[in-house]
């Protein structure tokens, strides 16, 4: 399935003096099954990409699916510590929340409820326990299991593996690897670009309000401005003998120099 983006460009306080570009950037189709990250420096136009084509600008679904419109609930967006928006006093109360927004057939919630619990390494003995009562990674969770619980085709998510620890963080990069197939695709805006190289398929690089790159993870990296320069300086090195570069080898290699040192 292909997945058509249009109507790319956006301007805040637009008709003022203040007026600011915020994206401008050419339709593109992207394939589903794939985990993509999204990179570049603060302010280059990739979270204005994120929310413009979830509707959360002006409402507008900017994405098309085998030529059909997509609708509110085809597409998530994840905010960063979305586990600040949890509000319901059981997990079970908060997983439901979405379905009956939706009007999604209430024969279906059980089985809807406990796969996506599964997806993000949860189970049903969470149900009836106050969000609260967990831990901050079980909180992240829980908040994106009531995302995956209607069933997105496309699956935002923004920065979030920010301020969780290691173990935390791999489930919720394995919960993102399970959730692409070939009728979903899991965009992750990050800085982390080590886990990128490590876990994405395919990259989007943005600069100026814009998309300067598409394609390889590595080549991404490579030509980000504010990457790490050893990094970045090691892939322009790979990328220079080789055109495909296994980003979990590289991290490996690296991982092994500095053990080394």
């Amino acid at each position: 399935m292909n997945f058509e983006l249009n109507d790319l460009v956006w301007s805040y306080d637009s008709g003022t003096p203040f007026e600011k570009i915020g994206l401008n950037c050419q339709s593109f189709c992207i394939n589903a099954g794939n985990l993509v990250g999204l990179l570049g420096a603060t302010g280059s136009g990739k979270s204005t990409f994120v929310k413009l084509i979830a509707g959360l600008l002006d409402n507008k679904i900017r994405i098309r699916a085998n030529g059909i419109s997509l609708r509110p609930v085809d597409v998530s967006y994840i905010f960063q510590q979305p586990e600040h928006q949890l509000f319901e006093d059981t997990v079970g109360r908060e997983l439901e929340f979405a379905l009956k927004n939706f009007d999604i057939s209430e024969d279906l919630w059980p089985s809807l409820i406990s796969n996506s619990l599964r997806n993000c390494d949860l189970d049903d003995s969470f149900l009836d326990r106050h969000p609260l009562e967990l831990s901050g990674g079980q909180r992240r969770r829980v908040a994106i299991a009531s995302v995956l619980v209607y069933k997105p085709k496309i699956l935002i998510l923004d920065e979030p593996l920010a301020g969780i620890d290691p173990g935390c963080s791999m489930k919720l990069i394995n919960t993102m690897r399970s959730y692409v197939n070939s009728e979903t695709l899991v965009l992750w805006v990050s800085h982390d670009h080590e886990a990128l190289l490590e876990w994405a398929d395919k990259a989007i690089l943005f600069e100026d309000q814009s998309i300067k790159f598409m394609g390889s993870v590595s080549e991404s990296i490579a030509r980000c401005n504010v990457a790490d320069p050893l990094l970045r300086n090691f892939l322009k090195g790979r990328l220079q003998t080789s055109t495909i570069v296994n980003g979990p080898e590289v991290i490996e290699e690296l991982r092994g120099k500095n053990n080394a040192c």
